[in-house]
């Protein structure tokens, strides 16, 4: 697939995306724009790092691990990369520039649609709000982290 394909496809699979889910501004989710899903940030981008196989990734912010128990959901989540880690599923990473717990996978471009983005996105949703409940406090940053860039990845 040519750039130009892959380009053109994204765009079509981002437009079908966004008129499901309501977005108006289908150039700037196709940019990687944070959006906004029930509560949840998110981000979706065309991923070409290799160009036999694009794909799109999608990076969910999970939100602040928490302070107490820090330790312990860090090492969950690093053994939930480690069981998805041979799967292509969701990992998750910290965010240099927030410092929030964000979930990020990686999709093949080819037969992927509008719906299918949808279903992934919803289920995203799902299960960030499920992590922010079980594991994540709902606490306001502390001043260091709020002086830090709020980008999402």
């Amino acid at each position: 697939m040519s750039d130009t394909n892959e380009s053109t496809l994204y765009n079509q699979v981002i437009g079908d995306f966004c008129a499901r889910m309501n977005l108006s501004d289908k150039e700037a989710v196709a940019r990687g724009a944070s959006i906004d899903i029930e509560g949840v940030q998110m981000a979706i981008t065309l991923n070409q790092v290799v160009p036999q196989a694009p794909a799109v990734s999608i990076y969910v912010d999970v939100g602040f691990p928490p302070r107490a128990g820090e330790a312990a959901v860090l090492r969950m989540l690093l053994q939930q990369n480690f069981t998805h880690s041979t799967s292509r599923g969701l990992t998750y990473c910290i965010s240099p520039a927030s410092g929030h717990v964000v979930g990020a996978i990686h999709v093949g471009l080819g037969g992927l649609e509008g719906q299918g983005l949808e279903a992934l996105v919803n289920m995203l949703v799902d299960v960030s709000l499920e992590f922010r409940e079980t594991y994540f406090l709902w606490e306001r940053p502390s001043a260091l982290s709020v002086a830090r860039s709020t980008e999402l990845a």
